[in-house]
C-alpha cells in the first residue's frame, strides 16, 4: 500500500522484537524493578510507571524502526 519492499527476515524479526518485548514491558514488573534500583522509587509511588512504561515502549519501536532503516 505504502510501495515499501521491505526484505522478509529483517521485518519478521523487528516484528518479534517489538512483540517480545511489548509483552515484558506489559507485565510491569521489569519496570518496576527497574525504578526501584535506579533511586525512583519516590517517582514509582506517584505513578511514574505508566510514563516509563511508555517510554519503554516508544524507544523499542525507535530500535526497531532503526534495524528496518539500516
Amino acid at each position: 500500500m505504502l510501495g515499501w519492499h521491505l526484505p522478509l527476515l529483517p521485518t519478521a524479526v523487528a516484528v518479534l522484537w517489538i512483540g517480545a518485548t511489548h509483552s515484558l514491558i506489559d507485565r510491569r514488573w521489569p519496570v518496576r524493578w527497574w525504578m526501584e534500583h535506579t533511586g525512583q522509587r519516590e517517582f514509582l509511588q506517584h505513578g511514574g510507571a505508566a510514563m516509563s512504561t511508555q517510554a519503554a515502549h516508544i524507544a523499542v519501536l525507535v530500535a526497531a524502526a532503526l534495524f528496518l532503516a539500516a
